[in-house]
């Protein structure tokens, strides 16, 4: 297949399949504008990155029939350095949160990054609660993208740093009705 028809391809299914350049480059491990320039065919991408391009497009591909993603993740660490854990386990940068001082669940602050949260508190019972609801999975899963992680990789980190999983939410779509679930 030549680049041309490689391309015009990608770029279908990519359309059909509801992803934008931006999701697109994050799983392909490239920027936005080196993709747009890839589709634009002012580019011509490596074979490697090719193959990359292949693997990532069908990850997304809708008709696949049972689809399982994380919904919600709650997991609490033993300590009261909530700028640890986000450094060493989300492994994202404390200065890019909002730092509210005031929790829930008992605990006194919080940070928070778009539906990210961590919330704080100075009594080594309660520890840091990382809680990940709908948005904040789809978020970390683009963070884990960006950072080569998956999620098996981030729930090891979460347990090397002496997490306690408090909750984990499975939602699976079942396109093709393998699982006859009544409604």
């Amino acid at each position: 297949m030549n680049d041309k028809n490689f391309i015009e391809e990608l770029k279908h299914k990519r359309n059909e399949y509801g992803v934008s350049q931006r999701r697109f480059a994050v799983a392909c491990g490239i920027s936005r504008t080196y993709f747009n320039q890839i589709e634009n065919g002012s580019v011509v991408p490596s074979d490697e990155l090719k193959q990359t391009m292949q693997k990532q497009i069908e990850r997304f591909n809708p008709q696949e029939p049972l689809f399982l993603l994380i919904d919600y993740f709650r997991v609490r660490f033993p300590t009261t350095d909530a700028l640890k854990i986000i450094r060493d386990v989300l492994q994202l940068k404390s200065d890019y949160m909002l730092y509210e001082d005031f929790g829930k669940y008992g605990y006194e602050s919080k940070y928070v990054l778009g539906d990210i949260n961590i919330m704080c508190s100075m009594q080594e019972h309660l520890g840091v609660l990382l809680e990940l609801k709908g948005r904040g999975c789809r978020q970390m899963e683009s963070y884990l993208l960006a950072q080569e992680r998956s999620w098996y990789d981030f729930m090891l980190d979460c347990l090397t740093a002496g997490g306690k999983m408090k909750r984990l939410d499975l939602a699976i779509n079942d396109k093709a009705g393998i699982l006859d679930i009544p409604n």
